[in-house]
């Protein structure tokens, strides 16, 4: 049920924002993907990878980019289009199996860089 309201919310939006400083793997871009949403995103971390073309990319520390992204997603139907468009694309792209696979690959990444080792 709360997956249910969460998937209508979303779906009602204009956009699904999301310029976060980091992301382990991103799935609220992809459930934005899902819910049919222009998806504007950091340029940091996972989510250009997640994204991989289907957002608009910001800088998440610049407030003047983030603006200029939520006002060129609003403004301009024909950069939504696409987006929505890309976005429906690329959530076609991960099966179960697949988001398994690149949020184990996420997690070892961040073994490897915050140095966490087994005791």
């Amino acid at each position: 049920q709360e997956q249910s309201n969460l998937s209508n919310l979303v779906s009602n939006a204009q956009a699904l924002l999301l310029p976060s400083l980091f992301e382990g793997f991103g799935v609220p871009i992809i459930e934005g993907f899902e819910a049919g949403v222009p998806v504007l995103t950091s340029n940091t971390s996972s989510m250009p990878e997640i994204a991989k073309g289907a957002a608009y990319l910001v800088d998440p520390l610049d407030v003047d980019s983030i603006t200029e992204g939520i006002k060129n997603i609003v403004e301009n139907i024909k950069l939504r289009t696409l987006l929505i468009e890309r976005g429906k694309k690329r959530v076609a792209d991960f099966s179960w199996e697949q988001t398994a696979d690149l949020l184990w690959n996420t997690l070892m990444q961040a073994v490897k860089v915050h140095g966490i080792q087994k005791h």
